[in-house]
């Protein structure tokens, strides 16, 4: 949002007050359209350059990071929070019902999503399965409990320990 649009709805919050208040008669901010912002469209990956992306990650799991994110509409917090029993092989479906949240203090939470809309089970798509199913053999000892995707030293994995890993 551009400095001028934050100045007009601030000067236009201002004199509504002012308005409320008695203080004038109306507010002079009348400018049609002035208070809008314009955001630009976000870029959206094509399917070839998400598989390619996947194929760049140092590793099996930030591979099926990408892949669930891309292909499941994950969040990072939902990706951080998924346990292997979210995901069902044989179905071919992930179950997102928590997120993990990173506090100002650094401290990881484990929260439900914010709304009931947040909980739900997506399909996976044929093409990622198979790669998801690996993942999941190569950890089979694992318990169903455990989470997903793991930090350098098997804990929570931090959005900054990614940035720092896939750099």
């Amino acid at each position: 949002m551009s400095e001028a649009v934050k100045a007009y709805r601030f000067l236009r919050a201002v004199l509504m007050t002012a308005v409320d208040d008695l203080t004038i008669p109306r507010n002079p901010c009348r400018i049609r359209g002035a208070g809008a912002e314009h955001p630009e469209e976000r870029p959206v990956l094509t399917v070839r350059q998400v598989l390619d992306l996947a194929e760049r990650m140092p590793d099996a799991r930030f591979r099926v990071m990408v892949l669930l994110a891309a292909f499941a509409s994950l969040r990072w917090g939902e990706l951080a929070a998924l346990r292997r029993c979210d995901i069902d092989p044989v179905a071919g479906t992930v179950s997102v019902g928590r997120e993990q949240v990173e506090l100002d203090t650094g401290q990881l939470i484990v929260t439900p999503p914010k709304s009931a809309a947040g909980v739900r089970t997506v399909a996976l798509p044929p093409a990622i399965l198979s790669t998801v199913r690996e993942y999941l053999d190569g950890a089979a000892g694992q318990p169903p409990d455990a989470l997903l995707f793991t930090g350098a030293r098997g804990g929570s994995l931090r959005r900054s320990n990614f940035r720092r890993a896939v750099g």
